[in-house]
């Protein structure tokens, strides 16, 4: 008896017309492309592992690795005789948390910041005449608060004992971590989320026509306490009502240094540099708190901050949006602006002679150009070189 009377031929056709819809809203029209992540509990959410996906206009690799990171895959942490988790003497091994600026959203992984300060310290090593490789490893998740990447280091990042740990920080990463709970488990479930056409009722029909299912009177009161904070420290992030968020965010980083201490892992502090403080000098960076509570460290804890640099090559980007008189920090998409030359034509907001030296993506100012992460990098590189840490 053939496959095909087996089977039937009805349900042959079925599939392959499925399988050619999947396609053609895959390569035709983009779908399924985008990371795909999962909700925990633990995390609020995480990245299904092993995937290959791009980034939101479709133009730049993500590859997702088998822990559910954007990075290579790694060799599993060593144990010593003893069962304990041991460093590997043959690297120098850098741990890199943090959101989607570290993630690297639109640009190649090998241009990220972790990757440049990977090349930095084998070239300095290599010059020292050290036998130890440089490894820097990527943990950074899309829209991870402080409290999620310290649950990274703490669950994932820190059996690998590394020597350095990269914290970025940005004002906004102080904010509780959004009441979370697991992914409701169905037959399938990872497999269906990862297709396109998964990808397409999520955009067009579940996100947009269909309700979420109700919350319970104490969980909607706890995300909309939750909203409340978001919103108040986007707008004012250093107002006295949010003084609590900073001080709790110093006191889970003062966990996270005596954890890392007692591994031997130096923490450094990478302060993000904000677009809008181009424009606004009295936008403030993640230094204006966390400098203060770095002192209290007594030299334990390393600091980095790019923001100089940043002002100085970003300067002719600056000043080339404010002579074509828009107001560059109105908005965190140039595009969305424009322009009149002298000849009367309109022209897009980021139609500049200068667009391609700067640090922030100008289509999306949250995040940074592969000349902002060498920036990023050489900062942190300098920093740790200061402190002796390659000593």
């Amino acid at each position: 008896m053939s496959t095909l009377r087996l089977v039937g031929a009805r349900t042959v056709t079925a599939l392959v017309l499925l399988v050619a819809f999947e396609l053609l809203l895959k390569h035709a029209w983009g779908y399924g492309w985008w990371t795909v992540n999962e909700k925990s509990a633990r995390f609020g959410w995480v990245m299904l592992p092993d995937q290959d996906a791009r980034s939101r206009d479709l133009t730049i690799e993500e590859h997702i690795n088998s822990l559910g990171f954007r990075d290579r895959d790694w060799a599993p942490p060593r144990r010593g005789p003893d069962g304990a988790w041991e460093k590997d003497p043959s690297l120098f091994r850098v741990a890199v948390l943090g959101n989607s600026m570290t993630f690297g959203t639109s640009v190649p992984i090998e241009q990220v910041y972790s990757r440049d300060l990977e090349d930095l310290l084998n070239a300095e090593l290599k010059r020292r005449g050290d036998k130890r490789n440089a490894l820097s490893m990527n943990f950074a998740v899309q829209g991870y608060c402080l409290e999620q990447s310290a649950r990274v280091y703490e669950d994932v990042v820190r059996p690998w004992r590394p020597d350095l740990l990269v914290v970025p920080l940005h004002p906004q990463d102080v904010e509780p971590m959004r009441p979370a709970a697991n992914e409701a488990d169905w037959g399938l479930r990872r497999f269906v989320m990862r297709t396109a056409t998964y990808d397409m009722l999520l955009r067009n029909v579940i996100n947009r026509w269909m309700p979420p299912v109700p919350l319970d009177p104490d969980a909607r009161k706890l995300v909309s306490q939750w909203e409340g904070i978001e919103d108040s420290l986007k707008q004012h992030p250093f107002a006295k009502e949010n003084h609590e968020y900073f001080e709790a965010a110093g006191k889970r980083l003062d966990q996270v240094v005596e954890e890392a201490s007692a591994d031997g892992t130096r923490v450094l502090l990478a302060y993000l540099p904000a677009w809008r403080k181009h424009y606004q000098p009295d936008v403030r960076n993640a230094d204006t708190y966390f400098s203060k509570w770095a002192v209290h460290q007594k030299g334990a804890v390393l600091e980095a901050n790019p923001w100089p640099e940043f002002e100085r090559l970003q300067r002719p980007v600056t000043e080339e949006i404010l002579a074509k008189g828009m107001d560059g920090g109105a908005t965190f998409d140039l595009t969305t602006l424009t322009w009149t030359d002298a000849q009367g034509q309109v022209h897009r907001g980021d139609e500049l002679q200068t667009a391609d030296q700067s640090l922030h993506l100008v289509n999306d100012f949250g995040h940074l150009t592969a000349k902002g992460h060498a920036v990023l990098a050489q900062t942190i590189y300098d920093s740790g070189m200061q402190a002796g840490l390659l000593d």
